[in-house]
């Protein structure tokens, strides 16, 4: 039966314009639409599941009930989905909390993405409990090979020999030994690693140089690190294409720091014998980066500070 032919349900005197789709209840104006649901608490929605009779059953329903089984399977998949991404987020966060807080304590600024960003899913670095020191996923760019490289290294290692164990993985590996084979044949002393400043101005790109002799942690005390290390392995005719960052007089090692932590926490100080280390001067941007106890500050002449228990 046509709708037009029909008087409306609502108020009797016109004829009917529309048929709502969940109750087949005839309307002929949006006004007698908004009545008849106040009216019978219907929503205007078709209930895909309700009941058809054979004798009813066409190819339009058949298209419907198809629809309707796909509709559900994708709600299933995004559920399923949703569920995992939540599961490994409340799992891994407290290893990532925990691992921010050691590289502060080694006086590192550690800045992590959302999981969204691929650099966060790639992040490999982690903290081993065991041993009491951070695994850091190291990106090695090479860019006189244009080639890129990464590995895990341990925060004590030495960077001379983290190096060489990229250098001599190229034996093994006839394609990387060619891309790496201007950097085999120079000598040490031609070649630096250097790393990006972070969380400066778009326009302000600095680099600042580590030490080949020192280990990891050591290089990345007083650092900001955005998930892990990038180090550019450049060669010596391209050192002028890197700008340096001013050198800091004051810059230590994070040794003593490590050392002098140990022993406040077995009370071998008291304020009678007061430790006397370098203090310096932060920057008030990265200021938050420097741990209470690991002395991240650098001066031009040293002061005597005494530990107040």
């Amino acid at each position: 039966m046509s709708v037009s032919t029909v008087k409306c349900e609502t108020c009797s005197q016109q004829f009917g314009k529309y048929r709502c789709p969940r109750c087949q209840m005839i309307s002929c104006s949006l006004l007698c639409v908004k009545q008849h649901k106040d009216a019978k608490g219907c929503n205007g929605v078709r209930n895909k599941a309700a009941f058809v009779p054979l004798s009813g059953f066409n190819d339009l329903q058949l298209l419907n009930d198809y629809r309707y089984l796909e509709d559900l399977q994708r709600k299933l998949d995004t559920s399923s989905r949703l569920t995992k991404k939540s599961y490994w987020r409340s799992r891994n966060h407290f290893k990532l909390f925990k691992l921010r807080n050691e590289a502060r304590n080694r006086g590192t600024r550690l800045r992590t993405m959302p999981l969204e960003f691929s650099k966060r899913r790639r992040n490999r670095t982690y903290y081993n409990r065991t041993h009491n020191s951070i695994r850091w996923y190291v990106e090695w760019k090479f860019p006189a090979a244009d080639a890129c490289f990464t590995s895990i290294v341990d925060e004590t290692k030495c960077l001379s020999d983290a190096l060489n164990e990229i250098m001599i993985s190229s034996d093994s590996d006839p394609l990387r030994a060619h891309k790496l084979q201007r950097y085999t044949s120079r000598d040490k002393d031609q070649i630096k690693l250097l790393m990006k400043i972070e969380e400066k101005r778009v326009d302000y790109v600095r680099y600042f140089e580590l030490d080949h002799h020192r280990s990891l942690r050591d290089n990345l005390c007083q650092r900001s690190i955005i998930e892990f290390p990038t180090i550019f392995v450049v060669l010596k005719e391209d050192w002028d294409k890197y700008q340096l960052e001013e050198k800091q007089d004051g810059h230590k090692s994070c040794d003593d720091s490590g050392n002098r932590n140990s022993l406040i926490a077995n009370g071998q100080h008291s304020v009678k014998s007061p430790v006397v280390f370098p203090l310096t001067e932060c920057r008030q941007e990265s200021k938050d980066s420097c741990d209470s106890s690991v002395t991240a500050c650098e001066d031009e002449s040293p002061v005597e500070s005494s530990i107040i228990r």
